[in-house]
């Protein structure tokens, strides 16, 4: 039978294991969504709809609604005040703010 040292040192490695997948399966999601946009990017037009953009890169749709507004981000309303953006300059100007998207 384990003596109580013994378990304690085996619940800190699995803590730790549990750790590192935390931390490999968030670089995954992250990497993924990049991806998910560079391939977006490629089969769609220069500007897409805000909530899509917002939605594929992992960012509320007010914070990105109110970077368009303030023109942090290439972006343009339409005759009925709706928010197209550039995917690149979204995704660009979320990194850079520090989130890291979703997927």
């Amino acid at each position: 039978m384990p003596t109580k040292a013994e378990l304690q040192a085996r619940v800190t490695e699995l803590e730790s294991a549990v750790a590192e997948r935390d931390a490999v399966l968030i670089e995954v999601k992250a990497k993924t969504a990049i991806m998910a946009v560079k391939i977006t990017e490629l089969e769609s037009p220069d500007l897409i709809p805000l909530i899509l953009g917002a939605g594929l890169i992992g960012v509320n749709e007010e914070t990105a609604r109110s970077w368009a507004a303030r023109r942090f981000i290439e972006a343009r309303q339409d005759q009925s005040r709706r928010w197209s953006v550039r995917l690149s300059s979204l995704r660009e100007f979320a990194l850079g703010r520090g989130h890291k998207g979703t997927g």
